[in-house]
């Protein structure tokens, strides 16, 4: 088996140690599982490359946390420090740990139990050391990371009619400027019910939802496909 790519024991243990004390400072004596959220949402950004807005991810976070997991946020829009102090050590930035950025992507893309956040670099990161992950707002729609749970962006041709899974599959899997579709991020109910399944899912695996067969509509050479 190939080890899991980490940072030194000695950073390790510095960021741990942090982590710890912004528990502590916030009321949160006992120890805490880890989740990496990553965002890539930006205003006035073309929609097929936009994540989903940060505050539609709040209800989600208080999900997470109840279960038991401290959030470090990484990604350009996502280190907010509202979040840092609305909930009190359990959502922490790199600021809240004194750390420098790259030591605390690092380290939450190493070390986390789970990631949930946007598709791209930073869910591609997380997926080194095979962590669970929850992909929101995937495009375009055959790309994927392994091991992880994928929630595709909404797709509805120009006159407001849902596109097919079929036809997602096939005609509109790759990106194509040319296509009569518009595609939109996960809003804040879609976030907070995949956040529910995914959590549920890592608790109590299910023996699968019977999507096995649509996996097969994929082109073979997709990363979805591949990463099935």
């Amino acid at each position: 088996d190939v080890p899991p790519m980490r940072l030194s024991n000695l950073l390790r243990d510095q960021v741990r140690g942090r982590l710890a004390v912004a528990r502590r400072a916030g009321g949160h004596e006992t120890d805490a599982k880890l989740c990496v959220f990553y965002s890539k949402y930006a205003e006035n950004s073309i929609h097929h490359l936009n994540g989903s807005p940060i505050d539609d991810y709040i209800p989600a976070f208080e999900k997470i946390i109840g279960r038991g997991y401290q959030i470090m946020l990484t990604g350009d829009s996502g280190r907010r420090d509202d979040l840092v102090q609305r909930f009190k050590g359990m959502v922490v930035n790199e600021e809240a740990l004194s750390i420098s950025r790259d030591l605390f992507n690092m380290y939450a893309a190493t070390e986390a139990d789970i990631f949930v956040g946007d598709n791209g670099g930073g869910a591609f990161l997380s997926s080194i050391n095979t962590k669970h992950q929850l992909v929101m707002n995937s495009y375009p729609f055959l790309s994927s990371v392994p091991n992880a749970w994928i929630f595709h962006m909404w797709a509805h041709y120009e006159d407001g009619r849902p596109v097919p899974y079929d036809e997602l599959a096939t005609t509109y899997a790759s990106y194509d400027p040319g296509h009569n579709i518009h595609v939109e991020p996960n809003d804040m109910d879609d976030i907070l019910a995949a956040v529910e399944f995914f959590l549920d899912e890592i608790d109590a695996p299910s023996e699968g939802i019977g999507g096995s067969k649509l996996v097969l509509e994929w082109p073979t050479v997709s990363l979805f496909r591949m990463s099935n």
